[in-house]
């Protein structure tokens, strides 16, 4: 699936994140930076959890239609403790 980006600080993966989110609206457009996600990846937010990056990938672009549909970030892009990202959305 790519190669994958190693080696990067927490800092730095958070702002692939947070451009994932802000710029190519991930979450409604299934555009994400692949080569930061292991391939085995967990998304979860309070409705579902959805574990690998293809499905996640495939899942959203099926349920969206992205040109149509808003993501509006509510805060920051946060790191949580030595390997978790937070991101707050609506």
């Amino acid at each position: 699936e790519g190669v994958k980006r190693t080696g990067l600080s927490l800092g730095e993966i958070r702002d692939i994140v947070q451009d994932d989110f802000v710029m190519r609206k991930c979450l409604v457009s299934g555009d994400i930076s692949k080569a930061i996600y292991a391939d085995d990846c967990v998304f979860t937010d309070p409705q579902m959890t959805c574990k690998g990056l293809d499905k996640f990938v495939s899942g959203t672009k099926a349920l969206f239609y992205a040109p149509a549909s808003e993501l509006e970030l509510l805060g920051r892009v946060e790191v949580v403790g030595d390997n978790q990202i937070f991101v707050y959305t609506q």
